[in-house]
């Protein structure tokens, strides 16, 4: 099992433990934007999810990987 692999602007979020706004497309397959805090990044059942505080839901959610399709700073 190989080390995960991440997209430049999630290790400078996750390296950074800054704010980011994401576009994500949720599992029913619905675009939706949020501002998230990175926290970390783990793999499961096969994908591998960023771990984040989301300030929409207040609380730990984990997004996919392969979901995410556009991250923005805040700053």
């Amino acid at each position: 099992r190989g080390a995960i692999i991440l997209p430049p602007e999630i290790e400078e979020a996750l390296r950074r433990a800054e704010d980011v706004r994401i576009k994500y497309v949720s599992a029913g397959m619905r675009p939706t934007e949020r501002v998230i805090r990175p926290l970390k990044v783990e793999a499961r059942g096969g994908a591998v999810y960023l771990v984040a505080y989301c300030y929409l839901r207040r609380e730990e959610r984990a997004f996919r990987l392969d979901r995410i399709v556009e991250m923005t700073p805040l700053t």
